[in-house]
């Protein structure tokens, strides 16, 4: 009896490094697309020459400069983003899909919410982003796993 409890715990912890791998892999493919979003939003829409981003104001001040062509393609890249983590996720552990996907989603819902609490976006982005988050993950974790 012993022996099964340890061997089941030990089955226990591995599936549990496997989750965490799995959502370590899901954000870390995020924070892939989202620092190329960042890319190609900086390129669209550069600062002025000179400015001094690490300053609030300024940064606050050329957020409301983009245009809102420029900020649906950031909106984009950020819940491909989230669709990605789900899918890395659920691809890694593909009996926990549903969670882990939903786990990243949430983490980079999260990372949105307070990135939206220190800098000024327009509502409807704040809104597209807060509802989609997470169906998009859950979506990106449906894709990777194969129907039953």
């Amino acid at each position: 009896m012993l022996y099964f409890s340890v061997v089941s715990l030990q089955n226990t912890d591995s599936f549990m490094l496997q989750n965490i791998l799995g959502v370590l892999v899901g954000l870390f493919s995020a924070i892939i697309i989202v620092t190329i979003g960042d890319a190609v939003v900086g390129y669209l829409a550069p600062p002025p020459i000179g400015s001094d981003l690490k300053n609030p104001e300024t940064l606050k001040a050329y957020l409301q400069s983009i245009a809102d062509p420029v900020l649906v393609l950031m909106l984009l890249f950020w819940l491909s983003s989230s669709f990605a983590a789900g899918y890395a996720s659920a691809r890694i552990v593909p009996a926990s899909a549903r969670t882990l996907s939903l786990i990243c989603g949430g983490i980079l819902l999260f990372g949105t919410l307070l990135n939206m609490t220190m800098l000024p976006h327009p509502i409807w982005m704040m809104i597209l982003s807060v509802v989609g988050y997470l169906p998009v993950a859950y979506a990106g974790g449906k894709l990777a796993t194969p129907n039953p």
